[in-house]
């Protein structure tokens, strides 16, 4: 008795049609050096016994000039050393070492991103502090409903947990390099702040409200002037 042969035709099992390969654009490489700075300020303001006051403040993210601007007489800035740590004035910039040192060995730097972290005291538990950011006006705020008004932030400061954080990323022309010349300044219309604010209540006594500022700037350094 003959078998019958099965056909190939019928066992063989329907391949699918690879989809298409979607190339992937080329990536533009950059010469540059990734950089990471950091600095770090205390802040100080006092309560009163007859009113409630404000406690603001606003930071110009550029490592080349990091502005501090109070918004109240009453808010005070020291470098956080010992002894209370030296004086800083409203409208002076604040001082990066690492930043002193590799400014003098690059060209350009660009502004990738902002980290600040602000730790408030005990006495600074009663009212939120709100954090935000702007461009070309580094004007702090001078109430809670102006901080809260726009996009931003709010951190409620318990015994537990006193650190508030926020964060800045660069996109666009944000990203542009910059000189690193000391003649050069950044445009004041381009330049970014992070704003901080907090409504503090009145007193029995005047007391002391203190917020520890820390920042991380990503940077990328670009033309090295050393020729080795």
């Amino acid at each position: 008795m003959a078998f019958k042969r099965k056909s190939r035709t019928a066992t063989r099992p329907r391949t699918r049609k690879a989809a298409p390969y979607a190339k992937r654009p080329m990536r533009t490489l950059d010469d540059g050096q990734n950089l990471l700075v950091s600095a770090f300020c205390e802040v100080h303001a006092q309560t009163a016994t007859a009113t409630e006051t404000e406690m603001s403040y606003s930071i110009c993210l550029d490592p080349k000039a990091l502005t501090l601007t109070a918004g109240q007489a009453t808010t005070t800035f020291a470098d956080g050393g010992a002894d209370d740590g030296a004086l800083i004035g409203s409208g002076d910039d604040l001082n990066i070492p690492k930043w002193n040192t590799f400014s003098q060995l690059f060209n350009q730097y660009r502004i990738n991103s902002v980290s600040c972290s602000v730790r408030g005291s005990i006495s600074s538990i009663e009212f939120p502090i709100n954090m935000s950011n702007d461009i070309g006006d580094g004007t702090p705020c001078g109430s809670q409903l102006q901080a809260t008004s726009g996009a931003h932030k709010t951190f409620y400061i318990t015994e537990a947990n006193r650190e508030a954080k926020y964060q800045v990323k660069n996109t666009g022309n944000q990203l542009d390099y910059l000189s690193t010349a000391s003649g050069q300044a950044q445009v004041s219309a381009d330049k970014r702040y992070i704003k901080i604010h907090q409504h503090l209540p009145k007193t029995p006594a005047p007391q002391i409200v203190a917020h520890g500022v820390q920042l991380y700037i990503s940077l990328t350094m670009k033309d090295s002037k050393s020729l080795n």
